[in-house]
């Protein structure tokens, strides 16, 4: 299936992502969604029959491109997906990488499929980051 992107509206965003708010996803409830919003850049992935697939946020932090918060249900590989959509916003920034934050050793182990290291670990949370090439 073929999927695009496109930049929406921090209301849209966030109610997108909300309904994927859970322990699971921010099991010591350190993140507030509305801050994350707030600061972030929102994208929703739909796919070729015009159904949404996912939402993320991406912020920049130095020479990288960072999905803060992600959702979505797709029959292929959200990490996939949603990555495939960062790397290209951060080519077009001129950046040289991107990356993100979970707890979810699921999450990691696909991201890490997909060219992802994990750069630094803080209990069980789990810090991946991408290099990406013109």
């Amino acid at each position: 299936m073929r999927y695009s992107a496109i930049q929406i509206g921090r209301a849209e965003a966030h109610r997108l992502l909300s309904a994927a708010q859970s322990p699971k996803t921010d099991a010591a409830g350190q993140f507030c969604l509305a801050n994350l919003v707030a600061r972030g850049v929102p994208y929703e992935v739909y796919n070729s029959d015009g159904d949404t697939a996912a939402a993320f946020l991406v912020e920049r932090s130095n020479d990288a491109l960072w999905i803060t918060a992600a959702a979505g249900r797709a029959p292929d590989n959200l990490v996939a997906i949603v990555s495939r959509f960062a790397e290209h916003q951060a080519y077009e920034r001129g950046l040289s990488a991107v990356g993100f934050r979970t707890e979810r050793r699921g999450l990691v182990r696909k991201a890490m499929r997909i060219g992802y290291a994990i750069t630094s670990q803080d209990g069980n949370e789990y810090f991946l980051r991408k290099s990406i090439t013109c």
